[in-house]
């Protein structure tokens, strides 16, 4: 069976780490997962009034994909204690609607949370779930945070850099993040 994933990243920077990490997802992924990224640059920021005079494209496009998924993957930064105002936006958008439920009510929702520091995220987690669990009853309380996540890339001779790998021994996180990804995607199933 096909299971069809969106994901946004909550980092618009180029070398994002989170966007190493779900490079590394789809890499890792069964098969039968696929997983799709939304990019948020063109989301403005939520407005009533431009929702009531008719969502911009960008907009309709996010909401289409995550209504249309099997499971919706947030991969975010920790910004001073929360998620970064960039995923809020989106899910602000997501979960507002001016016709029917939102996009975001029956969206089987998943955090991945890649950091530097070794710190566990809490602050993110506990804001995020608070968001989530407001606006969806499908959200996969069991987030997986990648924490020291430079010790965890490698750099290929072409100068490529990307996330983990056997050569790191202990610190590869790909095993936990596959096991973490498999128990969502029945988790989308449920």
């Amino acid at each position: 069976m096909q299971t069809n994933l969106v994901a946004i990243v909550g980092s618009l920077r180029s070398q994002s780490y989170n966007r190493l990490v779900l490079d590394a997802v789809r890499e890792i992924a069964q098969p039968s997962v696929q997983i799709g990224e939304l990019r948020l640059e063109s989301i403005p920021f939520f407005n009533a009034d431009i929702e009531a005079a008719g969502d911009p494209q960008a907009v309709s496009d996010l909401k289409a994909a995550v209504a249309g998924s099997d499971g919706f993957v947030v991969f975010t930064p920790e910004y001073s204690g929360s998620f970064p105002g960039l995923v809020k936006n989106a899910i602000d958008w997501l979960s507002s609607s001016t016709e029917g439920p939102s996009a975001l009510s029956q969206a089987a929702v998943g955090l991945v949370v890649a950091t530097p520091g070794p710190h566990e995220t809490e602050g993110l987690r506990s804001h995020f779930a608070a968001v989530l669990n407001a606006n969806t009853k499908r959200y996969y309380q069991t987030s997986h945070v990648i924490s020291s996540v430079t010790q965890r890339l490698r750099t290929d001779a072409d100068g490529t850099v990307s996330l983990g790998g056997e050569e790191l021994g202990e610190l590869n996180p790909r095993p936990d993040l596959r096991h973490w990804l498999d128990d969502f995607v029945a988790f989308t199933a449920s």
